[in-house]
């Protein structure tokens, strides 16, 4: 039986968002959970066992709580199907994320942005995960799995909701936000999953079209699940995972389903891609493919490894298209008209010269290519010359040209290199709470 508050997505269409439901935002008093023990305390969390815990500092905490036009008001203690409002992880642009936990299981419900345009993605996202997690019995291991999903009424406005696993920080958290120093075999570990998920989704006809680190997520314990529950910072996350053990046995999801595309239906349209990540003919061409997500997910390897993006986006910059574009050329060589002559966009017809390359507009500096940036991170000699090969063969203009994800996933650069426990320097940079 249906809650008043809730409407499943297959019985109600866009076109009739006129719904009045009536939906209980009184927080209802939680008792203390039975499991809680000292050791989620902020007081004890480095003391939780693991020596190199991940401690994240999520620099827009201070925004999780705001109330901001558009967004579905939250309240801790909600209850959407059962799944009680937690605390708020996070929010983007177009959705709101909270924790939420239903009996003794934890999960993330997202709720759209109260727009018409955004509840049809939001749709859109729930269809394309049903189709994924269906494919097998419990879905594939690196990518997220959709819970439940539907539409509530509130504040006159209507919201799609998904309610998905509980998954940890992103890997750009990690990354980025955290005194954490990943050790090679777990970055590989992640190249791999990453493929190994992207394989799945295009053998599925799906084409993810934002492949980023802050669409990977790291899996956590239950116990990591229950200390996130319980603690009521959104500031700062401690994680029993050991990102410095070669040996841990680090897991990832591919998750934001949000700008996916379906290969069947819907390869022409205006740019996706975050810049960041964007691949040269989501910027040139009216029609894109797999091998955009091949790009991007050839450019989060090289960040992965180096800790900096291979190229940067200036969007309030008017020319930062074109600025893009040669960053590109001066990394990886002039790009040619000809894999993207078809399709090309009109706006850029008269940047290419007449021997066929993008025209040199003098506007980027010198940058170091994919072995000199190797030699400054110092990487074994071996890594170096099988990370160059590997990011060329992601990296290529011609998309028809690019490594599948499958035939990536056995470049010698992913092989373990069997490192022993006498071969690993001690991490002498412990994670410490902020």
């Amino acid at each position: 039986m249906k809650r008043n508050h809730e409407v499943d997505s297959e019985s109600q269409k866009v076109n009739q968002f006129p719904l009045k439901v009536k939906l209980n935002l009184e927080p209802k008093v939680q008792k203390p959970d039975a499991e809680q023990s000292p050791e989620c305390s902020e007081v004890a969390s480095n003391n939780r066992s693991g020596s190199n815990n991940l401690v994240v500092n999520n620099p827009y905490s201070s925004e999780l709580e705001e109330n901001v036009g558009g967004f579905y008001n939250a309240r801790r203690g909600f209850n959407i199907k059962g799944y009680i409002g937690k605390k708020p992880i996070g929010r983007g642009t177009q959705s709101l994320v909270w924790l939420v936990k239903k009996d003794e299981d934890y999960g993330a419900i997202k709720f759209s942005k109260s727009t018409t345009f955004l509840i049809k993605v939001a749709l859109d996202e729930v269809q394309i995960l049903k189709k994924l997690n269906a494919k097998s019995k419990n879905g594939h291991p690196n990518i997220v799995k959709l819970l439940e999903h539907g539409f509530l009424s509130a504040d006159n406005a209507l919201y799609c909701f998904m309610i998905l696993e509980l998954l940890g920080p992103f890997l750009f958290f990690a990354l980025h936000h955290s005194q954490t120093e990943m050790h090679m075999e777990n970055k590989k570990k992640i190249c791999r999953q990453v493929l190994s998920a992207l394989s799945y989704v295009h053998r599925n006809s799906v084409i993810h079209c934002d492949v980023k680190p802050e669409n990977i997520m790291l899996v956590i314990s239950k116990e990591d699940a229950r200390c996130q529950a319980n603690n009521e910072k959104i500031d700062t996350a401690t994680f029993q995972i050991d990102l410095t053990d070669p040996f841990f046995d680090v897991q990832v999801k591919l998750g934001d389903f949000g700008s996916a595309r379906s290969r069947e239906n819907d390869r022409y349209f205006k740019e996706l891609q975050t810049c960041l990540y964007r691949a040269p003919e989501t910027f040139l061409t009216t029609k894109i493919d797999t091998p955009v997500d091949i790009w991007s997910f050839g450019r989060m390897a090289y960040q992965l490894v180096f800790k900096h993006r291979l190229f940067s986006c200036n969007m309030d910059n008017n020319e930062h298209n074109l600025k893009h574009l040669n960053m590109m050329s001066s990394v990886l060589g002039p790009i040619p008209l000809a894999p993207f002559r078809e399709n090309l966009r009109p706006e850029y017809v008269n940047f290419f010269d007449d021997s066929g390359n993008f025209i040199d507009l003098g506007c980027v500096p010198a940058r170091q290519n994919f072995l000199e940036m190797a030699a400054m991170h110092k990487l074994n000699v071996a890594d170096a010359l099988e990370l160059d090969d590997f990011l060329r063969s992601l990296l290529k203009y011609e998309p028809s040209h690019r490594s599948t994800a499958e035939q990536a996933l056995s470049h010698a650069f992913l092989k373990t290199n069997n490192v022993r426990a006498s071969q690993i320097k001690p991490n002498t940079q412990r994670a410490t709470s902020q």
